[in-house]
This record gives C-alpha cells, structure tokens and sequence, in this order.
C-alpha cells in the first residue's frame, strides 16, 4: 500500500498524511534529567539546533531521589511478550510497523497508517502492560510518560529512521524490519 497518498483532516483541512511516525520512549527511571552524556526535559520547549544540556549531578540526583520504584528493565523474556503485544495490537489496528526495535531501557517504532500517533503510542503501550501483566509480570511504573513522535513525510527521512531503529542501536535485540522478526 502507498501510504503517501492519503491525507487526514484537521482545523486546517486536508493535510497530507505522513509516510509514517518514528515512535521512541524509554521505560520507567532511565534517561532521567541531567544523565551524561545528555538529555532533554521533557517540559521545555527546545528548538531544533537547540543544544542539549550537559551532565547535571544535582538534577540527576533530585529525580533519583523522587523515583517511586527501581528503573524498569525488560529481559529477554519479557521483551519477547512486549514484542509481540506491540506488533499485534499494529496489526489490529492496521498500522503497518516499518521497524521495531525493544531495548532494555527503550524503544523506537516507525510505523504508517496510524492517524494520532499520540494515541498509537499510548495504545502501543497499553498492549505492552496488559500481556506482561497476563505473564506475572508485575510493576506499577513501566514506561516513561510521554515519549518523541517526529511525523515522515520525506522518504529519505523514513529511510533514516529505519536504518537508525535496526542498525544504530548497538546489537539488536528484539528487531522487526517489517517482515522479519529476530527475538535476540
């Protein structure tokens, strides 16, 4: 299917769907504020070319201090069972995931099709808490709140958010490419 061709309606009109939405979020107190080598507050406002701040101990320290629970870390076990929650419930809505990458402490997503990708993202992990609550896995705070959605509406932009998903990660671990999956 040619995604390119589809267009959404907004306050605007008739907007051009995008190709596809690159999905990233980490899990539950990793990539907190002030962590070397970077990070980026999720209640500012950064203008692209902004620079990101640098190491921060006293920050890094404050949102350590107010953590609820231990960070949360998928296994490979667990990672299998988010894995396959997440693509199912693509299939199911009829999104079309480009690429799939499950880390241990994050995960990008490229997929087309999806009107809100807010909502994707969301949807995507609802999937992912109800199947490792169904296997006894059980922990209040999962995945980090929010996340980074950039909207595709160049091919040579989709193509680098694939490459970047499966090749740029360091070894793969839990990867589909759009047509096969590789548990590793």
């Amino acid at each position: 299917r040619d995604w390119s061709s589809d267009v959404c309606s907004s306050d605007l009109g008739v907007v051009p769907m995008p190709l596809a939405h690159f999905i990233s979020f980490t899990y539950y107190g990793h990539w907190l504020r002030g962590r070397a080598p970077g990070w980026i507050d999720g209640h500012q406002r950064n203008a692209h070319g902004d620079p990101i701040p640098g190491p921060d101990d006293w920050r890094l320290e404050m949102d350590r201090s107010h953590m609820a629970e231990a960070p949360y870390r998928l296994t490979r076990e667990t990672r299998a069972i988010a894995f396959a929650a997440l693509l199912n419930r693509a299939r199911a809505r009829g999104w079309a995931v480009r690429a799939l990458h499950l880390r241990e402490c994050h995960l990008h997503c490229v997929v087309s099709g999806m009107d809100q990708a807010d909502r994707g993202m969301v949807a995507f992990k609802a999937a992912m808490s109800m199947a490792l609550n169904r296997h006894g896995c059980r922990q209040k705070r999962r995945w980090t709140e929010g996340g980074s959605i950039k909207h595709i509406f160049e091919p040579g932009y989709l193509a680098n958010a694939i490459r970047y998903t499966l090749e740029r990660q360091g070894a793969p671990m839990c990867t589909f490419d759009g047509a096969v999956e590789h548990l590793g």
